[in-house]
């Protein structure tokens, strides 16, 4: 286990370097380790450039599969640790895909140093999955968008944390790059990917635009593997902008609709009631730079 979370943890950095000091080991020994590991295999993880790593097709593969792997064994091992009553507290988080991959790791790390007591488990779930936990006692809090039909349901508290305008993207070598101004003429011209938004609505759905969607996809890892190396596009938060970045995709142009993405902390009740849960929420809100 400790190799995969070696390899995320320098996925996530897109750095060896930092990811050596967050893990307190030299930066050799760790490039040591990943090299270690792609020999195992017989294929390279990583592409090394001037400014740090970023994930090649295998890469993608291994860390889609690491996250969950990891996630797992840390509940289990919660589990393991709750029956030999060793008295930690546990943090249960169900995360978006945004929240999951882009805003939430680098604010665990923070929070998990600073609360070592305290031992947090995420997953990166759909909105209704998200729901069903929160009701069901599955996880203590959640992060994303919520649809407001539900939120009044079940008398949810939504703290409006992230607001993201949308973008066009695709592979790093798409031809639309070398155009100084991209039309809406010019998108029509290319497929799409359809990624699934969490409550039902499509991307793309009644925004006006006249697009020819080849391929649905419902997680966004899923999505990256189809578009790299591709001429599809996708439109999406622009706070994926980084993570696409890390997997070779780019920023095309913004995507002119003017249509908006909220999302933030869901959660039951009072936090003031609930220590752990309060504490969380603020070192989100301090290790976030505003868009509201």
């Amino acid at each position: 286990m400790r190799n995969l979370r070696q390899f995320v943890l320098v996925a996530d950095c897109g750095s060896i370097t930092q990811a050596a000091g967050r893990l307190n080991i030299s930066q050799p020994t760790l490039s040591r380790s990943i090299r270690n590991m792609e020999a195992s295999k017989g294929v390279d993880f990583f592409e090394r450039h001037g400014e740090g790593v970023r994930l090649t097709k295998y890469g993608q593969i291994l860390y889609a599969h690491a996250v969950g792997i990891l996630n797992d064994y840390d509940r289990a091992t919660e589990e393991i640790k709750q029956l030999q009553g060793s008295g930690r507290s546990s943090l249960r988080i169900a995360a978006g895909d945004i929240w999951g991959y882009v805003y939430l790791p680098s604010i665990i790390r923070e929070y998990s140093q600073a609360h070592p007591e305290v031992l947090v488990h995420i997953d990166i779930v759909s909105h209704a999955n998200r729901l069903d936990g929160l009701r069901n006692g599955t996880y203590d809090l959640a992060f994303g968008i919520i649809d407001p039909s539900v939120e009044q349901l079940y008398s949810l508290t939504f703290e409006k944390l992230r607001k993201n305008g949308f973008s066009v993207f695709g592979d790093k070598t798409h031809p639309l790059l070398s155009k100084k101004k991209v039309t809406k003429g010019d998108l029509e011209r290319y497929r799409w990917v359809n990624h699934q938004f969490e409550f039902g609505l499509m991307e793309g759905t009644g925004r006006g635009h006249e697009r020819d969607y080849a391929i649905k996809a419902n997680t966004m890892m899923n999505t990256i593997q189809t578009l790299r190396g591709s001429q599809l596009l996708i439109s999406a938060s622009s706070g994926f902008e980084r993570l696409f970045e890390s997997f070779g995709l780019a920023k095309i142009c913004d995507d002119g609709t003017g249509q908006v993405s909220e999302s933030g902390a869901i959660y039951w009740g009072d936090l003031s009631e609930k220590p752990i849960l309060r504490r969380f929420v603020e070192q989100v809100k301090k290790g976030l730079a505003p868009t509201l």
